[in-house]
């Protein structure tokens, strides 16, 4: 028979670990097994058979008729077995029944298995290899219908009774959902598939939520359709009925409209973009000019008529003695009506004919004139409006010539030699030709200047007149320009400039026009201001760049429109400095005010180019162009000297730039500095990754192992001292509170390296961080998507934290918040 007490004690470990559960990757209890790797079971310290008798020397048997032989140990005999049912002799004498893993019976003489040690199980129904299946079932379970991976039963098959056809979670393959956009998901079978995989199903829409629906009975994005029902569809341009479609079926439509009346013909109603219209009939229209109700009130030829162009525009001329008039509706056609025509053509100096030419077309009217003196006849002709005599000479003013000019027969009658300045005092005496410069005048029968020429005026300042000024006469008002305007022999007297000439903002205040000749009028603006050179006034655009309103505008230097925005030094990295654009010192333009460029300091793996040479986070094999400054990684050399020397980073891999708080944001590389929280929620191909880009790999399996068993290679967790007894608050684990503010034992990740004996220790003093509990570590695959995740988590419990605890593994899709990694190296320096 088995110890009762070792069994027992067995029996209770497993319980406890069963009880305490298992987080996001549960423990592979029950993996499968091929040729080529074995996740391992658990081992259940149970004696997997009867202890054999005569242990002291060699055991010859029993005789046929059940007596000891010479030699044997007293007491082993047959004599008095029951075949039938005696273990030891189960259908002879010396057969032990002893299955494995199992409790034996004999009945009959037949060897069998009475009860399975806990975690085993007898699937086979064969005595022969006893209960051959070691599993740990969930309690409880009588089924396998959740997706985990693990066969919840123990009957030796996994997740087989997860309806993958009907699962909405478990939609042909575990965990895949059927999480549609506004609605629940429902799985379904492909029409004529037998099983149900990811091929042979799909998800589709079981219901959708309030105020959406799935028109196009696409599955990818649910229920795609937003809508709020109304009711019935309505003419509105809505969609009442939520179908998809809007005012369909003409709602409203095909009710009688319009009218009989004047021209108008009824139609019938139709929807029309959210509203009804009339259509098919003839509809009003406005009124015209033509007999006829064209707007259908029973009146025509009503209103203002104003769609009918011809009515109400104007008609006839306006050229000469014609008027216009107005088109206006008569008796149901346009009609002039105030218009005045034109007349025949008279001689009176206006356009009687309206042709637009005056007097044209009248024929003489006879003779006129005489022959007296110097008068000859001619013909009355129209000119000017009236009937003059042309063609003849007729009378003009007398002159001194001895000619009877104005036919009075008087010669040279009239002719006033006191004030007639071509006969001044006598005849032939011209006063104009007296004055080169002036109109000259007879007086009393002597020539004076009646006038200066235009563009001459007397002098005032001299006497007499003589019109010698010569002055460009521009009006009785002088202007500023540095010229005589009004001619009064003195320049810009007397002038004043308009109101607001000169600009008075900032530093233009207080600034007053003066006249500054041929320059005009001039502001005198202070030297701070830009003045243009042709104008006189402040520039549009300052040139300056001095704090100062240059223009006056109440801008201060707008033009440089980069100025105060922010701007950086010519340095790289951490070196670069920042500053504002100011204005030069010579105001001419801008310039960064960003101070010289820092000094270089030693590269840290913090996403930072800490020393200045275009390149972050570099490894001693890929260093930046800076001698001599990379990543110092601290590595521990955990097997090996030489090329071939294996070397594990110290702490759990982080994130560049990561703190004691937050996990950093870059994911260039990975990094090993104390103090800070692990790089998690990562898959073992972007750990690998991440490993490369430090110039390193993802730690074997065996790697990890020995180094978390520490220098002297029989740790059982990795501890500076006492490695061989599971300590509660040595590292975190289940035990340990991360949070002693809180109530209660709190679970969490902490920074790698807080805990200061939680260590593998190595020669010369190394110290290999938190290879126990914090964070899982991932290693390199055993097999194609079979990952160990090694060390355990804050979340495990003791054995789970253990250096040999090898029953993790997971895919290479999985990702959580409790696995991280750290990396490796082969060679005799590491990066």
């Amino acid at each position: 028979m088995r110890a009762p007490g070792v069994a027992g004690r067995a029996l209770g470990g497993l319980a406890l670990l069963l009880a305490l559960g298992c987080d996001a990757e549960p423990y592979c209890f029950n993996c499968a097994v091929d040729s080529s790797f074995r996740v391992d079971a658990l081992e259940v310290s149970v004696p997997d058979a009867i202890t054999p008798v005569d242990t002291s020397r060699t055991d010859r048997g029993a005789d046929t008729s059940g007596a000891d032989r010479p030699g044997d140990v007293p007491g082993d005999s047959c004599v008095g077995a029951d075949f039938a049912m005696d273990v030891r002799h189960c259908g002879g004498c010396g057969r032990a029944c002893e299955p494995a893993h199992a409790f034996p019976v004999c009945r009959m003489g037949v060897c069998g298995v009475l009860s399975c040690d806990s975690g085993f199980y007898d699937i086979d129904r064969d005595p022969s290899n006893g209960c051959e299946y070691a599993c740990s079932a969930v309690p409880g379970a009588t089924t396998d219908n959740t997706c985990d991976g693990r066969d919840d039963d123990c009957d030796r098959m996994t997740d087989e009774d997860v309806d993958l056809c009907m699962d909405p979670q478990n939609c042909g393959a575990c965990g895949r959902e059927c999480n549609l956009p506004n609605a629940t998901g429902r799985c379904e079978r492909v029409a004529g598939a037998a099983t149900c995989t990811r091929e042979t199903t799909r998800c589709a829409v079981n219901a959708c939520g309030t105020g959406f629906y799935d028109l196009d009975r696409d599955p990818a994005n649910g229920c795609e359709y937003a809508c709020t029902p109304s009711g019935m569809e309505a003419c509105d341009n809505r969609d009442n009925d939520c179908d998809g479609m809007v005012d369909e079926d003409d709602p409203g439509g095909g009710g009688p409209c319009g009218s009989s009346m004047g021209l108008c013909r009824p139609g019938a109603l139709h929807c029309r973009a959210g509203s009804l219209r009339c259509e098919g009939g003839v509809e009003p229209v406005a009124e015209l000019c033509d007999g006829l109700d064209n707007d259908c009130n029973g009146r025509a030829d009503d209103g203002d008529l104003r769609a009918d162009a011809r009515v109400g525009s104007g008609c006839g001329t306006a050229v000469g003695d014609c008027r216009p008039g107005t088109n206006s509706c008569v008796d149901g056609a346009p009609r002039c009506v105030g218009a005045v025509p034109g007349t025949l053509e008279v001689c009176d100096g206006r356009d009687n004919d309206c042709n637009g030419m005056v007097d044209d077309g009248i024929a003489p009217a006879g003779p006129c004139g005489r022959a007296v003196g110097a008068c000859r006849p001619g013909s009355l002709t129209c000119s000017a409006g009236r009937l003059v005599c042309t063609g003849g000479v007729g009378p003009v003013m007398e002159v001194c010539n001895g000619v009877d000019d104005d036919c009075d027969t008087v010669v040279d009658n009239g002719v006033d030699l006191l004030r007639d300045p071509t006969n001044c005092g006598r005849c032939g005496v011209s006063c104009g030709a007296m004055f080169p410069r002036a109109v000259g005048v007879c007086n009393a029968g002597r020539c004076e200047i009646g006038a200066c020429e235009p563009g001459y005026f007397d002098d005032p300042t001299t006497t007499p007149r003589d019109c010698s000024y010569r002055c460009e006469y521009r009006g009785a008002v002088e202007v500023c320009n540095g010229e005589d305007d009004n001619c009064n022999a003195m320049v810009d007297e007397g002038v004043t400039a308009p109101a607001g000439f000169c600009r008075t903002l900032g530093p233009c205040a207080g600034t007053v026009p003066r006249c500054m000749g041929r320059a005009g009028l001039r502001c005198g603006y202070p030297s701070t201001v830009e003045v243009d050179a042709v104008t006189g006034h402040p520039v549009g655009v300052e040139t300056r760049c001095d704090g100062v309103d240059n223009n006056c505008n109440g801008g201060i230097d707008e033009s440089f429109t980069n100025l105060n925005q922010p701007c950086a030094s010519s340095g790289v990295g951490a070196c670069a400095t920042s500053g504002r654009v100011v204005c030069n010192t010579a105001g001419t333009g801008t310039v960064c005010n960003a101070g010289p460029p820092g000094a270089p300091a030693a590269e840290l793996c913090d996403g930072v180019d800490n020393d200045c040479d275009g390149v972050t986070d570099e490894t001693a094999l890929a260093p930046g162009p800076a001698a001599g400054t990379f990543v110092r990684t601290p590595w521990v050399a955990v097997r090996g000297a030489g090329a071939a020397t294996v070397w594990m980073m110290q702490y759990e891999a982080s994130r560049p730039g990561a703190t004691a708080t937050a996990p950093g944001a870059f994911s260039t590389r990975a990094c090993a500095v104390a103090g800070v929280l692990p790089w998690t929620n990562l898959t073992a191909s972007q750990a690998a990754t991440a490993c490369a880009s430090a110039g390193a790999r993802l730690c074997a399996e065996d790697e990890w192992t020995a180094a978390c068993r520490s220098q002297t290679g029989g740790c059982t967790w990795s501890y500076a001292s006492a490695c061989g007894t599971y300590g509660a608050a040595t590292c975190n684990g289940a035990d340990y509170d991360a949070d002693p503010s809180v109530a209660g034992l709190q679970s969490g990740v902490i920074p790698t390296g807080r805990l200061t004996t939680c260590y593998a220790p190595f020669a010369g003093g190394a110290q290999l961080f938190d290879l126990s509990g914090n964070v899982k570590e991932f290693t390199t695959a055993r097999a194609p998507g079979v990952i160990p995740l090694r060390g355990g988590a804050h979340s495990n419990i003791a054995f789970g934290t253990a250096c040999t605890f090898d029953w993790t593994v997971v895919d290479d899709a999985y990702a959580f918040s409790n696995a991280g990694f750290r990396c490796c190296y082969s060679g005799a320096t590491p990066p």
